[in-house]
């Protein structure tokens, strides 16, 4: 891969930075003001007036914070960087209103928005001084729609060190040992910041015999081997069906027979069955791939009001599958010197020539992205910026042509062995079928958020957005020597604006018995010059009655158009690709088609939101809350679901089946469904808590750092509005539980007009691997102290089964799942004092070994008999298993 050698300069170059070669310190170093008495902070009150200064990186809008992390708090999580600490915030952070669970939260740095991701990604943990989660509604403030959560991330005001870590990760099974290396430059002076990524990673692939895969013939009986066939089906020969006993139709090839021709005698004990030894030959379960990145961020002040972010993303990535061996079916003459049967039979091989069937893709990305933070007069204004172009190139091997061979055994050739080694002259490979995509995005958007006149429970908060967009695909296509082009741009203007109206405010003394109250009105349309208009409407109410509790009420109607990937994605087509047919009960190898669909049509989606948040302690970190989500779409935009006859009497034209039922083939580009209806719960708890005795003569006063300096979380402390516990003291650690339910009351779909609706959590199915889980629960338990750490998570599905459909097809039953990881890292700084003072060259370590799936649990699939369908066996869902990780990461400061 040629961007290797460029992230390695790149890392190279960041590491003669003239502050790295200076001696190692034991921890980054942390520049902080002078040494002070902590003291209590109090408003100044001028004549009845009350000025209280604004907390650094607080967010816009009257919405505390659901959950605080301090540094002490981070720690415990024993994360390698932010993108890292993301991950383990998943269930923190997981929303129920979004159309897509995994889009991830909206991120945010000192209360501002950031230019992108790879923004931030690559931050080592050690330099953030305290994590804000928050609700979706907060979105709204920032020019987004209310259907993210919101993270904010409060950096350290100074910070300098430079983070490298290689890591190994091993498929205990077998077959597989990916290893990776991470590096990061980060400099933070005030507000100025710059940072540099580099990311290497290689995964060898995982074929289906590095795992207990079995494959029974459901097509042609193919394998390398071969087998024989009567003609037409038919008898293959008198003399053998007498010697078995029994008419014989096919038979497998003697070994023997790849050294020349053998008698009807050593075909008999094969008789009526098929070899099939190689049907798992060469298929990958995944793919070899090879991927690197390169990533960097600078942040300056222009002036005095405004700050100015320009990053970079550049990733360079490949990867080769194996999609099984071509197969020759040949016609063996009764007169053939390899034959020793009276009548002519069919032939069935495969070539030993893996590479015919291979896919390879290639993808290269490159990204530019800028973000403007300021302020004019008492509003904040920020302007982003951002172009991506990513460029795909997807080769897929279509076999080869053996016409060659295939005459050549046809007339009797003395020298060619229809079941011998074939010469590679005898076949040739067929023009591969070739896809190239290139989509570009240009992005710009203006916000601003201030107060638009004041009332008396407060300023009447607003936030304008304009946008503009520029979105292009364009693919090519060849597919059997035909060449199709496709080219989409998609032109937009946007505009949206929320309102936030404070009706009773405890801190302006207006209605104060009545808590903190405001009302939301928001409204967004954007200009799809291929689509038309999109509206977006919503509404809500935000109630804390009392300081540790908050209630949230909101509705949206929104308004969603199809991406220009889903309309005009290359085609593809896959060779080889296993499938449950619920129809016939039976695994079968097809042909999937994907791409883009042109004819997707505009979607509606309304959400109604009630949820509230529980801090019942001021001293410890505790924290409750539970959201109800209720959503109604039509038109939905979806990928091609589960091949039941549901879906299919829905899609008819979508299938290709034979004369005898059996499936051919299946066109699986998304399509639009009526509509869908769905109702969810999700509540939890999270829990931070110090335990053990601090150190004798540790820090200067409670929550203090040594000397009395202000405590390390800042103020307010954890628990957002609360002010929260102060953070633990030396020699003391950090305990923490959370726990997430997500209950599905609901979920509904109708695939068109006229049709019955489909209960997902009884029966019913979109998705090729499952009905939808009714219980889902995530645990998550942390132990850190003196520089050593661990952690458990733990999630659990419920049981699901999908019914075949009303005209007899194959019913399913999917177990319930339950996986387990662990994470122990060590430190050493602090936790191996004596072996960094013997080994200096250790100062700034961590080690950590971790992991997932520790049990090695595997989802189990039988049908109403008991048996499990080839298509579902427990490789196929989790080709890996338990993985174990061991990392080495060195901060140097």
């Amino acid at each position: 891969m040629t961007l290797s050698t460029m992230l390695f300069y790149g890392l190279a170059a960041a590491s003669l930075d003239p502050a790295v070669a200076a001696p190692i310190a034991s921890a980054p170093v942390v520049e902080e003001g002078p040494k002070t008495p902590q003291v209590k902070e109090v408003p100044n009150e001028v004549e009845g007036l009350v000025i209280e200064a604004e907390k650094r990186g607080k967010v816009e809008g009257p919405i505390e914070p659901d959950l605080t992390l301090n540094e002490e708090d981070i720690k415990s999580f024993g994360a390698s960087n932010i993108a890292d600490l993301l991950t383990m915030l998943t269930p923190q952070t997981t929303s129920t209103r979004g159309r897509d669970a995994s889009a991830g939260p909206v991120l945010l740095v000192n209360g501002r928005r950031i230019s992108g991701f790879q923004e931030i990604q690559g931050i080592p943990p050690e330099a953030i001084q305290k994590v804000e989660i928050l609700p979706e509604e907060v979105a709204l403030s920032y020019g987004y729609k209310a259907e993210q959560r919101v993270v904010n991330f409060i950096l350290k005001k100074n910070f300098k060190a430079l983070a490298m870590e290689g890591a190994a990760r091993v498929a205990t099974d077998g077959g597989r040992t990916v290893p990776s290396f991470q590096g990061n430059r980060l400099t933070i002076d005030g507000n100025k910041r710059w940072n540099v990524d580099v990311t290497l990673q290689h995964e060898p692939s995982l074929l289906e015999t590095d795992r207990d895969i079995v494959r029974s013939p459901n097509g042609l009986p193919f394998d390398l081997l071969g087998n024989v066939t009567g003609a037409n089906g038919g008898e293959i020969d008198p003399v053998l069906s007498r010697q078995a006993g029994t008419l014989v139709t096919i038979a497998g090839v003697p070994r023997a027979a790849l050294n020349g021709r053998v008698g009807i005698s050593d075909f008999a004990p094969l008789a009526g069955r098929a070899n099939t030894g190689d049907l798992t030959a060469d298929r990958s379960l995944i793919a070899r791939s090879d991927k690197g990145t390169l990533r960097g961020s600078m942040s300056r002040d222009i002036n005095r009001d405004t700050q100015l972010t320009v990053s970079g993303n550049l990733e360079d990535s490949s990867s080769h599958s194996l999609l099984g061996l071509p197969g020759v079916v040949f016609a063996l003459p009764a007169g053939s010197p390899f034959s020793p049967f009276s009548n002519a039979v069919t032939g069935y091989r495969y070539i030993d020539a893996p590479g015919a069937l291979a896919r390879d893709v290639d993808t290269l990305r490159t990204q530019v992205s800028m973000a403007a933070n300021g302020r004019i007069k008492d509003w904040r204004w920020n302007l982003t910026g951002d172009f991506d172009r990513i460029k795909t190139d997807t080769t897929t091997g279509r076999g080869v042509d053996a016409s060659a061979f295939q005459a050549a055994v046809a007339a009797g050739d003395p020298p060619v062995n229809p079941f011998g080694p074939i010469a590679s002259n005898l076949y040739k490979s067929v023009a591969a079928d070739t896809a190239r995509s290139i989509s570009t995005a240009a992005t710009a958007e203006l916000v601003a958020n201030g107060n638009l006149f004041q009332l008396p429970a407060g300023g009447l908060q607003t936030t304008l957005k304009v946008g503009a967009n520029s979105k292009g695909l364009d693919s090519k296509t060849v597919r059997s020597g035909v060449s199709t082009a496709r080219d989409v741009t998609r032109n937009s203007e946007s505009f949206q604006s929320s309102f936030n109206i404070p009706l009773t405010s405890t801190r302006q003394n207006f209605l104060a018995k009545a808590g903190d109250l405001s009302i939301n009105f928001n409204l967004g349309y954007e200009n799809l010059s291929d689509l038309g208009g999109l509206t977006t409407l919503g509404a809500g109410v935000n109630w804390a009655p009392i300081k540790p509790l908050s209630f949230i009420v909101s509705y949206t109607d929104e308004e969603g158009a199809p991406t220009t990937n889903q309309i005009n994605d290359p085609v593809v087509v896959t060779p080889n690709v296993s499938v449950f047919d619920f129809t016939s009960g039976q695994t079968v190898t097809i042909v999937r088609t994907d791409g883009g669909n042109p004819n997707l049509r505009n979607d509606d989606r309304k959400v109604i939101k009630l949820a509230a948040n529980y801090k019942p302690f001021e001293k410890v970190e505790l924290t409750f809350n539970a959201a109800y989500t209720r959503a109604e779409t039509r038109d939905v935009i979806a990928s091609f679901p589960a091949i039941t006859p549901d879906l299919e009497r829905a899609f008819p034209d979508r299938f290709v089946r034979d004369a005898t039922g059996r499936l051919l083939s299946i066109d699986a580009r998304p399509v639009n469904f009526d509509s869908a209806e769905n109702e969810t719960i999700r509540w939890g708890f999270n829990l931070f808590k110090p335990f053990g005795q601090p150190t004798p003569g540790g820090f200067g006063g409670m929550g203090g750092r040594p000397g009395g300096g202000p405590p390390g979380g800042g103020p307010g402390g954890p628990g957002g509005g609360m002010g929260g516990p102060p953070p633990i003291r030396p020699g003391q650690g950090m305990f923490q539980f959370s726990i997430y339910h997500t209950w599905r009351l609901s979920d509904e779909v109708t695939i068109r007009k006229g049709m019955a609706t489909l209960d997902q959590l009884d029966g019913a199915a979109i998705t090729s691997r499952n009905g939808q889980a009714r219980h889902q629960v995530q645990i998550q338990g942390g132990y850190f102290r003196n520089g050593m750490g661990a952690r458990f998570t733990g999630n659990w599905s419920s049981s699901t089964w999908v019914n075949g459909g009303s005209t007899g097809g194959q019913t399913l039953y999917f177990s319930d799942l339950a996986t387990v990881g662990l994470n122990f890292f060590a430190d050493l700084n602090t936790s191996q004092k004596k072996l960094v003072a013997a080994h200096p060259w250790l100062k700034g370590g961590r080690l950590a070994l971790s992991f997932d799936n520790l049990t090695n649990a595997k989802q189990t699939v039988h049908d109403q008999n008991g048996v499990t369908p080839q298509a579902y066996q427990r490789d196929y869902l989790d080709p890996l298993g338990r993985t174990v990780r061991i990392s080495f990461r060195k901060l140097i400061s």
